[in-house]
């Protein structure tokens, strides 16, 4: 009998991660953390949903015989269904923002703020702030300390 694994947990809901698979061909058994696909965490009847898809190859008319719902109702599964596989919404290309490139100086600022931990000259947070400003990209003023968004404000404490 073959029971398939349930997506997400029955107690609370949870998503669920599997620890260990075996092959019945050749006995090979592996432990771990393995993530399910998102096709694996939807439940019965989101799989009904796509398989109808898949089945009237898009056709929304087909799916309206196929499943007895109305257009409305189909529309509004199949954006829900969408959003739990992580594909919501329209997204087009200009919708996108663009990934900026890496910043070439990362590693050396990095090193920069672990040598001046190292060294006494920066505190815990200070060396932190500016590996967290590296990591992120953020921009960064000529000694290598991470920018304030001020938005306009004036901030006393300086002067």
């Amino acid at each position: 009998m073959k029971i398939e694994l349930p997506g997400t947990c029955p107690h609370c809901g949870g998503n669920v991660v599997v620890t260990a698979w075996e092959c019945p061909q050749c006995g090979t058994h592996t432990q771990g953390h393995f993530q399910p696909c998102p096709f694996c965490r939807l439940n019965s009847d989101d799989n009904r949903m796509l398989f109808s898809f898949l089945m009237a190859r898009g056709n929304l008319k087909e799916m309206e015989k196929d499943l007895g719902l109305s257009y409305p109702t189909l529309r509004g599964r199949l954006e829900t269904l969408l959003s739990k596989l992580g594909i919501g919404g329209r997204a087009t290309p200009d919708a996108v923002p663009p990934t900026p490139p890496p910043d070439p100086d990362r590693g050396r600022k990095i090193g920069s703020a672990l040598e001046g931990l190292s060294s006494g000259t920066l505190s815990v947070d200070e060396a932190l702030k500016r590996i967290r400003a590296a990591k992120s990209g953020s921009p960064t003023n000529e000694n290598g300390d991470a920018k304030e968004e001020t938005n306009g404000s004036v901030d006393k404490s300086e002067e």
